[in-house]
């Protein structure tokens, strides 16, 4: 690695000198669900169940068969037995077939037997016996099994930053543990003979330290770091050598404020020089912030910030703050507010210019906050910063500008696909997005979000069938001429009878005798698109009949649906279901699927 010494370097090479230079943690570690919030998800977590586990009532009211109060209305109701109650937490009661139905809580499981739940307000209750005065369709007011969730279906992708909502999905699974990235071990030092701790007596020509305590609380946004703030360190270059030397040792980052420019008594940059590989540049076009080093003793990052607080602050946060977020394998940043200039803007030419703003939200104009690199004071009354690059000596008032918040967002590794993704699929499709996240969308929004640029490819899983791409325009009632359609992944759908593999075709018939259908499949085949008649009908079938068989059969015998790799299943006789991937020729991701060699429709 070749060291620039004390030759400057602009800002965008130093952005990227950066960027290079700072590695990504890949080792990772489970916390409990209650330490994982602001952690990095280090897996791609799927659903070991239905979400909700069960058809649940989203109604008070009365579960009952449809076709037992077909044609009701308000002058001629139906009317019914009360055969109890099923209420919240209670196990599955079954409706016996006859004018009867159960009552039933909003949350409560719905009885075998029932297929619809009629509102309360639609019903004269008699206590023992109800009046229905409305019809409805089979599976009304009922949120069934998987709805939310299916079995199998992507929850939590990997480099996703952990948050409220995910923690709320992941507890709702019964997920205790997380898999994470490891936190980000961070030393900090400030240097000068002249600084003293707070709490500590002040004497003439000491300066209270507050670049140490100020980089730390910054750090302390983010729960991927884990700080440490080793105090001051005097002028004296032996100290300097070997606690760096110990230091890189046990951890990822060290930060220095002071003595990083190249006076007499600044020891910093020579300090660093001396390590392998040392220094990667020192010193940056950029105001304030000039004495700013950035280097390495082996894999530890070594950030060198100038001693002045409003320059360390800056530089810390425009150039180091990112990469030391990146380093957990998640991307962050600034929050961006255009608004207008307030007052004519000077600028240095030559340098990237970081300049302390204040919001005057009645106005929408941004106020410069001018003040010299150790007048600290002013950031308080600060909203944020504008960084921009001197290539003209000021911009006038009223100008547009944009103004970066202080507050650094983390967020995830970019989304690069998203759709229907589940355990099935999830392996193919981290083979042409190993890094990005992703996200399980519904259909229609995946492929608008390829259209519209902000990802790179859509996953879908459709029923084969001649002519797919022309029947998937008919569905979305969008021209795809312009992206790449591939096959991921093929499947059969295989039904299971007594652990036997059964053609589809020959399923119907055991259905309509009385077999018991059991398949958490169920919530994601509801999703396929493009199902043929033959297929419709076996699914509603299931449906229709699986709860009331179950309450009147004896023997059992089950019939489970799985996947299976589709490559070698090729009989008529079984559902062939397709993962496909609509992406943009020549992205990132496309190309990666191009070299996979997959086969294009």
């Amino acid at each position: 690695m070749k060291s620039v010494f004390r030759k400057l370097v602009d800002f965008d090479m130093a952005l990227s000198l950066i960027r290079q230079n700072v590695p990504i943690i890949h080792e990772n570690e489970a916390v409990s669900i209650e330490e994982a919030v602001g952690r990095i998800s280090a897996a791609d977590i799927t659903s070991t169940r239905d979400n909700p586990p069960f058809s649940r009532a989203t109604m008070d009211g009365f579960a009952v068969r449809s076709a037992e109060i077909s044609g009701a209305t308000e002058s001629s109701p139906v009317k019914l037995s009360v055969d109890g109650d099923a209420l919240i937490g209670e196990p599955q009661k079954i409706l016996h077939s006859g004018k009867r139905c159960i009552r039933i809580a909003t949350g409560s499981v719905i009885p075998l037997g029932a297929d619809c739940v009629v509102p309360v307000e639609d019903c004269i209750d008699e206590s023992d016996k109800v009046q229905v005065k409305v019809s409805l369709d089979r599976r009304k007011n009922i949120a069934e099994a998987g709805s939310d969730l299916p079995e199998g279906g992507l929850a939590v992708s990997a480099f996703n930053v952990i948050g409220p909502r995910e923690i709320a999905l992941l507890t709702s699974l019964g997920v205790s543990q997380v898999p994470v990235t490891r936190r980000i071990r961070v030393a900090i030092f400030s240097t000068g003979n002249e600084l003293v701790s707070p709490g500590k007596t002040y004497s003439q020509g000491k300066i209270y330290d507050s670049n140490s305590y100020m980089i730390q609380a910054e750090l302390a946004n983010y729960s991927i770091f884990r700080v440490e703030r080793l105090g001051i360190l005097k002028d004296t270059r032996e100290l300097l050598d070997q606690k760096l030397q110990d230091t890189s040792k046990s951890h990822d980052v060290i930060i220095l404020s002071g003595g990083s420019s190249a006076g007499n008594f600044d020891m910093v940059y020579g300090a660093i020089a001396d390590l392998k590989p040392g220094i990667i540049f020192h010193g940056v076009m950029v105001k304030p912030g000039l004495p700013t080093v950035f280097g390495k003793s082996g894999d530890t990052v070594i950030i060198g910030l100038p001693g002045f607080p409003v320059s360390s602050y800056m530089v810390f946060k425009t150039l180091f703050l990112h990469a030391l977020i990146r380093m957990s394998g998640c991307n962050s940043s600034h929050l961006l507010e255009n608004v207008k200039l307030a007052r004519r803007l000077d600028l240095e030419i030559g340098k990237q210019n970081l300049i302390p703003v204040r919001i005057d939200r009645g106005e929408e104009m941004a106020y410069p906050v001018p003040g010299l690199s150790g007048s600290i004071s002013r950031l308080p009354s600060t909203d944020g910063f504008v960084s921009i690059p001197g290539t003209t000596k000021y911009i006038e008032a009223l100008e547009q500008i944009g103004v970066h918040s202080w507050n650094s967002m983390p967020v995830s590794a970019r989304t690069t696909v998203s759709g229907n993704i589940d355990k099935w699929n999830l392996p193919q499709i981290r083979s042409i997005s190993p890094s990005g996240t992703l996200h399980q969308k519904p259909d229609d929004e995946a492929i608008h979000s390829v259209i519209e640029g902000r990802i790179e490819a859509a996953s879908l899983r459709v029923q084969e069938s001649l002519g797919l791409k022309l029947a998937l325009e008919s569905v979305y009632g969008i021209s795809l001429g312009f992206l790449d359609t591939h096959v991921a992944s093929r499947y059969c759908l295989f039904p299971l009878l007594e652990g036997v593999e059964i053609p589809i075709t020959h399923t119907l018939p055991i259905i309509e005798k009385g077999a018991i259908i059991n398949g958490p499949s169920l919530g994601f085949l509801r999703k396929i698109s493009l199902r043929d008649d033959a297929l419709n009908l076996f699914y509603s079938s299931m449906i229709k009949n699986a709860a009331r068989y179950n309450s009147k059969l004896r023997g059992v015998r089950k019939i489970d649906l799985v996947l299976r790799d589709g490559k070698g299943c090729l009989s008529v006789k079984h559902a062939h279901v397709l993962d496909i991937i609509l992406s943009i020729p020549g992205s990132e991701v496309g190309n990666r699927i191009a070299s996979l060699g997959w086969r294009k429709i």
